[in-house]
C-alpha cells in the first residue's frame, strides 16, 4: 500500500472512531481528509453523509449523497441518507421518491419503512403512514424509531392511550430515548396527566433533530 493510501486509511479509521465517540465535527474533518487523499471512495462518502446528518448539515449531505449515487446508482445507504436530507430541507415529495428506490432495493429493512411513515405523515397521508410503521415493526419489533413514529401518528389521530403504549415500549428498550420521552409528555398532557407530563416535557431539549 502506498504512503498516500495508508494515510487515507488512517484518516478514515480515525473518522470512524470519532463518530463512535459522537465527535461529529472531528469525524467530518477526518473523512474530508481521507477524501482529499483518495477521492470518490463510496465507503468514506457514506460515512461522511451519516456524519453530516448528525450535524444537521442537510445541503452538504445532499451533495455528498448525489456524488455517491453518481458512482453507485443503487447504493442503499446513499438513497436513504439523501431522502433524509431532502425531508429536512422541506422536500418531502422528492424525499419519498428516493426512499421508494431504497425500499425497492432492500424491502426488508425496517428503517426505510419507518422513514417512509414519517414522510407520509408529513404529507398528511395518515393511513399509508400507519401501514409503513406497522410494516417496520413487523420486520423489527424492537425498532425504537418505528415505535416513536407510530406513537406520533397515534397522537396525531388523538389516540393518546395507544400512543402511550408505543412510547412506553420504546422507553423500555431505551430509557434515555429523548424522542419517546418528549412525545410521551405530549400524550400525557393531552390526557390531563400534568404532573408526569410536565416532568417529561423538558426532554425536548435533548432532541438533536427536532423539526420546528
Amino acid at each position: 500500500m502506498s504512503n498516500s493510501l495508508e494515510n487515507a486509511r488512517r484518516c478514515f479509521e480515525s473518522g470512524l472512531s470519532l463518530f463512535e465517540q459522537k465527535d461529529f465535527v472531528g469525524a467530518k474533518a477526518k473523512f474530508l481528509g481521507a477524501l482529499s487523499i483518495a477521492p470518490d471512495r463510496p465507503s468514506v462518502l457514506i460515512n461522511l453523509s451519516a456524519t453530516l446528518i448528525q450535524l444537521n448539515q442537510w445541503a452538504e449531505c445532499e451533495k455528498v449523497c448525489r456524488k455517491i449515487l453518481s458512482l453507485e446508482s443503487e447504493n442503499y445507504d446513499a438513497l436513504l441518507n439523501l431522502s433524509s436530507a431532502l425531508f429536512h430541507m422541506d422536500k418531502a415529495v422528492e424525499a419519498l421518491q428516493y426512499l421508494d428506490e431504497a425500499i425497492s432495493i432492500s424491502p426488508d429493512l425496517d428503517l426505510a419503512w419507518t422513514n417512509k411513515g414519517n414522510i407520509l405523515q408529513e404529507l398528511r397521508k395518515l393511513d399509508q403512514a400507519d401501514e409503513c410503521f406497522n410494516k417496520a415493526l413487523a420486520l423489527n419489533s424492537l425498532s425504537q424509531e418505528a415505535l416513536v413514529g407510530r406513537g406520533n401518528l397515534r397522537n396525531e389521530n388523538k389516540e393518546y392511550q395507544l400512543a402511550l403504549e408505543d412510547f412506553d415500549r420504546a422507553l423500555k428498550l431505551n430509557p434515555s430515548n429523548s424522542q419517546a420521552k418528549w412525545n410521551k409528555a405530549l400524550s400525557l398532557l393531552r390526557l390531563g396527566n400534568f404532573i408526569e407530563g410536565w416532568k417529561l416535557y423538558e426532554s425536548r431539549w435533548e432532541i438533536r433533530h427536532a423539526r420546528a
